[in-house]
Parts: C-alpha cells; sequence; structure tokens
C-alpha cells in the first residue's frame, strides 16, 4: 500500500528542501526530543528519540540534490502501523517561488487497515510539513 501529502508551500523549494534533506537534523520538529547519527550520506542512520520510546531508526536509502529526492526506511523500532516502510520525498519549483512537496510512504499495512493507515501516515506528514513551515516562519 501507498500512502501520501502532497502539498504547496510559500517558501522556495530550495528552502525547503535545503531543511529535510539535512538527514541528521530535525532540530525544526517539535515532536523529536533528540536525534543521534551513525554514518554519513546514503546509508546513514538516525536514531530519533521522542519521549520514553525507544529510538526509530532511519536508514537514508537515497538522496538527490539534482532532483530534491530522498528516499528512507526504517530500521528498528518502526513506529508505524506500515511493515516493510519505505519513505519518499520529492521537492518541485511550482509558480510564485513555491513549491510542491510530496511525502509519502509504502509499505504493509499491520494490525489496522489500509484505510486507516493511511489517515496515519496522512496526519503524520501533515504534521511534519506543518513544522516545516512554522520553522521557516520563524526565520
Amino acid at each position: 500500500m501507498e500512502a501520501s501529502v502532497i502539498r504547496e508551500l510559500a517558501y522556495s523549494a530550495e528552502a525547503v528542501w535545503g531543511l529535510i534533506s539535512n538527514f541528521g537534523n530535525r532540530d525544526w520538529s517539535p515532536s523529536i526530543d533528540k536525534v543521534v547519527m551513525e554514518g554519513e550520506g546514503v546509508g546513514a542512520v538516525r536514531y530519533m528519540y521522542v519521549g520514553d520510546r525507544p529510538p526509530c531508526a532511519e536508514r537514508l536509502e537515497a538522496l538527490d540534490h539534482s532532483t530534491m529526492h530522498m528516499t528512507y526506511s526504517i530500521v528498528e523500532n518502526n513506529p508505524l502501523p506500515l511493515d516493510n516502510f519505505l519513505g519518499s520525498v520529492q521537492v518541485k519549483t511550482i509558480e510564485n517561488s513555491n513549491c510542491q512537496v510530496n511525502w509519502g510512504a509504502s509499505g504493509s499495512a499491520s494490525g489496522k487497515t489500509e484505510a486507516e493507515v493511511t489517515t496515519i501516515m496522512q496526519a503524520t506528514y501533515n504534521g511534519i510539513l506543518d513544522a516545516v513551515e512554522t520553522h521557516l516562519n520563524s526565520l
């Protein structure tokens, strides 16, 4: 199954991509308490700490700055009801110096229906994009 959010942001693609493509930095996300990195570039793993839960480990699978596209997988402590998780982010320039972000994931629904998983994933990605906008508004 796949679930995604496509959203227009009132910022340049370069500004948004610069923020979200920095795989080891989630300082702009209020829901993430801490990130610890292992490695650099493709193959690097980020451990994201949220509250008292074990850290979710995400591995950077692909990163292309020329097309502003990134993919990542969850390799440990997946908090989402989506097994074999593969996430994808694409940022594109659109008119008026705005950008469009397509953030999604594929995998197998686990413990919930596909419709429920789609709702959860869309809420997750909208929350992330809200945090991106809040951070860019503060600059």
